[in-house]
């Protein structure tokens, strides 16, 4: 293991079972290793069919005896390739930005900053500019499951494709907003309020600044880290929330989700596999389901991503639903 003495930046990377990648965020974001600071960067892409690399950046390494805690916790989840070594800051800790580009979702083009948008394309012209700069969290819009929330979401502000009739949400909570991707294209669809969630305190910076460079930053609120301490809206105001989360993050906020969306609100999750969707349903039970989109992975064709728009019903069965969506 190198010196970590001195503020030289590290990243750690490993190679890990798709299905016990909650347990990688885990570790990380949940304080569950004494003294392991937050990370200023984590990655994820697919190694080799099934198998997914995970690289988590630090400025300022955390101390020693953290990281071979931390070592020892992803050993003991079959964590394979450990590493750890020293960065360039100017050049490892960015080094995926020269690979970016724009995705075309729905209505929007979403593109870093310093990605030039397309020219000469009446599509793009007419699309919506969603530029967003992820720093060092989760959310540059390129990701598969932000792909698909971004289907959803446009298609919750048109409700002829959802089947139910139009309102545009009074309130959108984004949870594990990462950058604000989600809540700052509902902004822009038109949502009155939108209140970011994200569990990293970075979010704040990442997400205000975000808003702010699409011209919604009067519109898009930091909310804190902890959803589970956000008051509920009151009355009867359409609510929206949004959750692009692995399926351990889901089944922790489930009991916060239903409480923001409140009967008769409407909730879009994302980041699930196929194969997990009965444990986020169980999780959020009692729901109807509006929408269901399926995708095969794009890097591992052996499994499929699902993405869901739910309403929220009563569980007493004693309220009539469908009238607020």
């Amino acid at each position: 293991m190198c010196d970590l003495t001195g503020p030289t930046p590290v990243q750690l990377s490993l190679r890990l079972a798709d299905e016990r990648g909650d347990g990688v965020e885990a570790l990380v974001w949940g304080g569950l290793i004494e003294n392991l600071i937050l990370p200023d960067g984590i990655s994820e892409q697919a190694a080799d069919p099934g198998v997914t690399e995970w690289v988590i950046s630090w400025l300022d390494p955390p101390p020693d005896r953290a990281i071979e805690r931390l070592v020892k916790a992803l050993r003991g989840m079959g964590a394979t390739e450990i590493s750890l070594t020293t960065v360039a800051l100017d050049v490892g800790l960015d080094g995926w930005r020269e690979h970016a580009r724009e995705w075309t979702v729905g209505p929007f083009v979403v593109r870093p900053p310093w990605v030039e948008p397309t020219s000469g394309d009446e599509t793009t012209e007419a699309a919506i500019d969603l530029v967003i700069d992820p720093g060092a969290v989760f959310g540059s819009g390129s990701h598969q499951s932000t792909r698909m929330a971004l289907e959803l979401l446009s298609a919750r502000f048109d409700g002829a494709k959802v089947g139910v009739p139009l309102v545009v949400p009074d309130e959108v909570i984004d949870v594990g907003s990462g950058s604000g991707v989600l809540g700052i294209a509902a902004a822009l669809l038109g949502a009155g309020v939108v209140r970011l969630v994200e569990l990293d305190p970075a979010g704040e910076r990442v997400g205000l600044a975000n808003a702010a460079a699409n011209g919604v930053a009067d519109r898009v609120r930091w909310a804190g880290t902890d959803v589970a301490k956000l008051d509920a809206p009151e009355g009867e105001a359409a609510r929206l929330v949004l959750a692009n989360l692995l399926i351990g993050g889901h089944e922790s906020v489930a009991p916060s989700v239903r409480r923001m969306a409140a009967v008769g609100g409407t909730v879009i999750v994302a980041g699930i596999l196929e194969h997990q969707e009965d444990r986020l349903l169980a999780a959020l039970a009692p729901t109807v389901p509006l929408k269901r989109l399926v995708e095969p992975s794009e890097t591992d064709p052996t499994v499929a991503w699902v993405a869901l728009t739910l309403l929220v019903t009563d569980p007493h069965g004693d309220r009539a639903l469908g009238e607020r969506t």
